[in-house]
């Protein structure tokens, strides 16, 4: 019994890789020997592999970055088994002693021989001595090297490649990319995982794998150190990005529009869903203040709404659009058990959810709880009502509805 909890527990509860990406001389010539465009380029790379990883629980944690602008610290070569070779022991005998971390990947400029565009161990992760990998920048796009790097990683994770033979399934179909793990990448470039990699990964986890992982790396270890907007709560922030939660109007109006920039996500046919106004708080993020634009990556933008108020004068009402194609969840929509009302929480059909002993869908007069899709919470365990299993009860409904 203890062994069963103990596995579900390291399935559910989220890892954090801290990653330290290296980039060799012949990448910092191919930039124009320009250390700063290098450095924003690896970082943009990052944050695409941390997105790539977030619906499996993990998180990817930049916590070093180095340009290696006079010359290689190691054998770089075409030979892409011998490069691999001199950067983990590289790895192993300069960096690790130097800076701690889980995992390092080497960046390079220089392309391999053959077809060959990356390379890592398999089931190495949280390792001394093969915790690492090596990419070729491939493509003008970033994101080329961030698939590739995401691959290597999965490797390290002990993800095998999603050959015919092992029936995987992947939500996007060929001409979307496919998946992460397929044995080569084309264009489009994948961003998700098959059902055979979460498996692999399972399976790897199960076994000791990644046992490295499970600490949330401080703030004063990531890369650029603590910052707005980086993805994480640091001392003296509520919210990571600075703003303040818009008022209900902000949310009211924008969600009820039903399109990429105000919605309560999508229905079973792919079109997106209005907002009813009890809901509206369920629906797409919408902030006050903060920064001028949103920092995960080139692919969002910053939705304006101006809304004019009744007594006069008007307000602005931020929102984040991100594009990331129909087969990844939308970032900026609220997270399902957000605070969307007094005793109210939103659940992962975008609808308030009312706590026992109340009813939806605005949870102002007495009910059994739940919400206007789950219909009410068991009535056995309401009746001998206790907060703890009241609790238990509606994470097993968000757990089995996802």
């Amino acid at each position: 019994m203890f062994s069963s909890r103990y596995k579900r527990d390291i399935k559910k509860t989220t890892k954090y890789v801290e990653l330290v990406i290296i980039a060799d001389n012949r990448e910092f010539q191919r930039h124009g020997k320009d250390v700063e465009t290098v450095k924003q380029r690896l970082i943009e790379i990052a944050n695409y592999v941390d997105k790539f990883y977030r619906p499996l629980d993990i998180r990817v944690a930049l916590v070093g970055l180095e340009v290696w602008s006079d010359m290689d610290k190691c054998s770089i070569t075409q030979d892409p088994f011998t490069t691999l070779h001199e950067f983990l022991d590289w790895r192993k005998n300069k960096l690790l002693p130097q800076k701690p971390h889980d995992n390092a990947q080497l960046v390079s400029g220089i392309y391999f021989q053959g077809t060959t565009i990356g390379m890592a161990p398999i089931m190495s992760m949280c390792t001394t001595e093969q915790s690492g990998g090596i990419v070729m920048d491939h493509s003008d796009n970033p994101l080329g090297a961030a698939v590739t790097l995401a691959h290597e990683l999965g490797h390290n994770f002990g993800m095998n490649h999603d050959t015919p033979e092992r029936g995987c399934s992947c939500r996007a179909t060929p001409n979307k990319g496919g998946c992460i793990m397929a044995p080569s990448t084309g264009f489009p470039f994948p961003t998700v995982f098959s059902s055979c990699s979460k498996k692999d990964l399972e399976v790897s986890l199960q076994k000791g794998v990644g046992m490295c992982l499970f600490n949330m790396p401080e703030i004063k270890v990531l890369y650029g150190g603590q910052k707005c907007g980086n993805g994480y709560v640091e001392a003296g922030e509520e919210c990571d990005c600075g703003a303040k939660p818009a008022p209900g109007i902000c949310f009211e109006r924008v969600n009820s529009a039903g399109d990429p920039y105000g919605n309560c996500g999508k229905n079973s046919k792919g079109s997106f869903m209005k907002c009813e106004t009890q809901d509206a708080k369920c629906g797409k993020i919408q902030c006050q203040g903060g920064a001028n634009r949103p920092v995960i990556g080139t692919n969002a933008v910053s939705i304006e709404t101006n809304i004019p108020l009744q007594e006069g004068g008007r307000i602005l009402c931020r929102g984040t659009h991100v594009y990331l194609g129909d087969d990844m969840p939308d970032p900026g929509l609220v997270l399902t058990g957000t605070k969307c009302g007094e005793s109210m929480v939103c659940n992962n059909n975008k609808n308030c959810h009312c706590e026992a002993e109340w009813s939806p869908p605005y949870c102002n007069t007495p009910g059994f709880g739940g919400s206007i899709d789950s219909g009410p919470m068991r009535l056995a365990i309401l009746a001998h009502y206790h907060p703890t299993l009241a609790a238990t009860a509606l994470l097993c409904d968000i757990t089995m509805a996802l």
